[in-house]
């Protein structure tokens, strides 16, 4: 869809939306069925759609909101992405929740302002979450998140990739799931920051990150390598 379809069909709800995402897993079963859902891989290891069907079900499925605007509150929790959701460039003027969302082929914030709180509670990202470059204004919730992996989505396995974004209030991910890399690099949080209970099944790389206020890392679990050049804390972060 584009934006202008996508923005009707968020306006006519969770229901609406929900009933669109099922239609679409039913045409892309059928395509699998047929055998006719193909996915290839370029020079550099890339999947792209190997033929018209294919091609058209991606392009179909997407939800497009990329450089538009929400002046009133948002709520996307509960909604399902059968296709791959773009959020590139949007400003959020009032809160905006995705809670309990999912996006079955990932998702883009980068660049994405949030000046009101952002609420990802126990959102769940297959594929890939891509939030580089965005700006916190206010609180930001990823407690409980899953970023999965999946044979059957041509992923990233599961990142998170937070670089370079800007926390101004307080952040928490606390018992989130990060299956793939978890990339803080030169992420800068103004306030305190919660990773209590999380798990890091691959690795987390923080090089250049800014903790100006109070890091906590309770109950976190580390399951990979740790990149941790040049992070810089204000106030030692509590450990174990």
């Amino acid at each position: 869809m584009d934006t202008p379809a996508s923005l009707k069909l968020y306006a006519r709800g969770r229901e609406a939306w929900n009933a669109w995402s099922d239609a679409q897993r039913a045409k892309r079963q059928a395509l699998e069925i047929c055998s006719l859902w193909k996915i290839a891989k370029d020079r550099r290891g890339e999947p792209y759609p190997a033929n018209r069907e294919t091609a058209n079900w991606l392009k179909e499925s997407e939800a497009l909101f990329s450089y538009h605007e929400f002046k009133e509150p948002v709520d996307f929790s509960g909604f399902v992405f059968a296709g791959y959701a773009s959020f590139v460039g949007t400003k959020f003027r009032a809160s905006a929740r995705f809670s309990v969302a999912q996006f079955e082929r990932g998702a883009a914030f980068s660049f994405a302002r949030f000046r009101q709180a952002a609420d990802f509670a126990q959102s769940r990202f297959v594929s890939e979450g891509f939030f580089m470059n965005a700006q916190f204004d206010s609180t930001a919730c990823f407690d409980q998140a899953k970023f999965e992996s999946n044979k059957a989505v041509e992923s990233m396995r599961g990142r998170l990739s937070l670089a370079e974004a800007r926390f101004r209030g307080e952040a928490s991910f606390e018992n989130a799931q990060i299956a793939g890399v978890a990339d803080f690099s030169k992420a800068r949080f103004a306030q305190s920051v919660s990773f209590n209970g999380a798990e890091f099944c691959s690795g987390i790389f923080m090089p250049g990150a800014v903790f100006l206020g109070e890091a906590r890392f309770q109950g976190a679990r580390l399951m990979g390598e740790a990149g941790l050049d040049k992070v810089a804390f204000a106030i030692p972060p509590k450990l174990d």
